[in-house]
């Protein structure tokens, strides 16, 4: 027999669920950019060019890319703790055999199955909060993991160091081994099963999403290189793809992208304002650390300066938590989305050689402005589908985060390469943060029409 859980686990199974989650997914997330730190030991050690070494970061976000949705509708399936503690194993697994590499391919295998493992535990991120806790507390759930991604973010390049001064890089992923093992034995008596629809995965769907989501990072990451015809050719491809996936969608009774829930009008512009948003999210954080360079011409000042995004997401999030259980979400995101435009319009203005603090201050209004908006955003998109397609609309989500970060980051290689040969010159960075801070208005815009829509309500 199946249990439900309409009001959440009830305390202490709460807590133990929430830190099995805690470390399976922010061990994940940590992973995403802990080897960013390590490219240059890891390629003098295997033999091989920074150009090939950037694949052991290209494998795994690829992979997280393409095995979010089909999981997604996997956990809704068979219940996403089947899919959360499956992601568990295959990541602990994953971490074993990227620390015993002892070349650039099997490492990258390494790296591909972990980006599979953190793409099935991220799918699984909207079916957690609807299963562990009450309708009442979702945003502050919702914040709280919110809270947890930012410290992981902001600790990455800290963490890799750390390491790195008393370890050989392999170290890097054998820490994961034990912390994986725990997670795991956690999780088992804790999470909630959740609801096993049973219906059938479908794999044609899969297939093309897994096509659509490869050819679209490829692509996008080319674009930055002159002359290049080939990144055109693969994001034509994509455009194939996406199209035949969502014709086959929208005749499937549940489908895996989750074409269906964007009937519902609160879901379709919290997806549309989530886009513009992480297109401009993605565009500041990109360039910021080449802005930071600029002014100081030292790295290490640069990387403590970018500190201060996280420090201010993880400052905001625990009252818009709160504030989004009370409030209409549309007018919650449109605040949120006001201070961030305020904050890419302050870093466009920004002196060639401002005080250290002055900046500071600039980059804790996008971690406040941000961390504003993602919690409540998601909160509406939980709160407004049902529970037994939870895991659909976290990929559905999901999905347009990661179109929209990959769109960013494309855009600025693109606005590098055409207005300044490649190089971050300061004109080149005052568009970059002009572009995001329209495409950051116009998602406030979108958020401002959800006013009217619904006010949040306990998901049951």
């Amino acid at each position: 027999m199946s249990e439900s859980h309409h009001d959440g686990l009830p305390i202490p199974r709460r807590y133990w669920a929430i830190a099995a989650w805690t470390l399976g997914f922010g061990m994940s997330n940590l992973d995403g950019s802990i080897a960013n730190v390590a490219l240059p030991l890891i390629g003098r050690s295997l033999h091989t060019s920074p150009a090939t070494a950037v694949w052991v970061v290209n494998a795994f976000q690829i992979a997280t890319a393409v095995f979010v949705l089909p999981m997604s509708s996997l956990a809704d399936i068979v219940g996403y703790k089947r899919v959360f503690q499956g992601g568990l194993v295959m990541f602990t697994i994953a971490s074993l055999v990227c620390s015993t590499a002892s070349t650039l391919e099997m490492l990258i295998v390494g790296r591909l199955l972990q980006g599979a493992a953190a793409g099935s535990m991220v799918a699984c991120l909207t079916s957690f909060m609807r299963f562990t806790y009450p309708g009442s507390m979702l945003g502050r759930g919702i914040a709280l993991n919110s809270m947890m991604i930012s410290v992981t973010t902001a600790a990455g390049p800290a963490v890799a160091s750390a390491i790195l001064s008393v370890a050989p890089w392999p170290w890097l992923f054998a820490i994961n081994v034990p912390i994986g093992i725990i997670a795991i034995a956690v999780s088992i008596p804790t999470l909630a099963p959740g609801q096993a629809l049973g219906h059938r995965w479908d794999v044609p769907s899969a297939l093309l999403n897994g096509v659509t989501f490869t050819l679209l990072v490829v692509g996008l990451q080319g674009l930055g290189h002159a002359g290049a015809w080939l990144p055109w050719a693969e994001l034509a491809g994509a455009g194939i793809s996406a199209t035949l996936l969502v014709r086959r969608q929208v005749t499937l009774p549940a489908p895996m992208l989750g074409v269906d829930l964007l009937r519902t009008p609160l879901v379709a512009a919290s997806v549309v304002a989530s886009l513009f948003c992480f297109i401009a999210q993605s565009m500041g954080v990109l360039a910021l650390p080449f802005l930071l360079f600029n002014q100081s011409g030292s790295p290490v000042a640069s990387g403590v300066l970018m500190t201060a995004w996280p420090i201010g997401n993880f400052l905001v999030a625990p009252l818009a938590g709160r504030l989004a259980d009370r409030y209409p979400v549309g007018l919650l995101g449109a605040i949120g989305m006001g201070l961030f435009t305020a904050a890419m319009v302050l870093l466009m203005l920004a002196p060639a050689h401002p005080a250290p603090w002055d900046m500071a201050l600039r980059i804790v209004l996008c971690g406040l402005g941000f961390g504003f908006f993602g919690p409540t955003n998601l909160r509406a998109i939980v709160s407004s589908a049902p529970r037994e397609r939870s895991g659909a609309a976290g990929g559905l989500n999901t999905s347009f985060r990661l179109l929209g970060q990959a769109s960013g980051t494309a855009l600025v290689a693109v606005l590098f390469r055409t207005l300044a040969g490649g190089h971050a010159t300061p004109d080149a960075l005052r568009l970059v943060y002009l572009i995001a801070a329209v495409l950051a208005a116009l998602g406030g815009l979108v958020s401002t029409v959800r006013i009217g829509l619904a006010r949040p309500q306990p998901a049951l």
